[in-house]
């Protein structure tokens, strides 16, 4: 009957190793990767928004077009009648 005690797995002196420190330092990685995801998804959205806005200011700016060449259309005929 063998009774020595039984060896720890390598792997469970890795992880006793990586201890503390790695995991803050892999919490620390997470949340920059949080971070960065948030900041990634507020310029999205920011862009989003200037698109909407560019889009709108282009669609005015052909309004008024249309206007202004309606307007020229008119005073060309009111001066055709003078």
């Amino acid at each position: 009957m063998d009774t020595s005690k039984q060896k720890a797995h390598p792997i469970l002196y890795a992880l006793a190793f990586i201890g503390f420190s790695g995991v803050c330092t892999i919490g620390a990685f997470c949340a920059r990767v949080g971070g960065a995801q948030e900041q990634l998804t507020q310029v999205v959205a920011t862009q989003a928004k200037e698109g909407d806005t560019l889009a709108t200011l282009v669609k005015f700016e052909a309004v008024d077009q249309y206007k202004i060449d309606t307007l020229e259309k008119h005073v060309d005929r009111l001066e055709d009648k003078r």
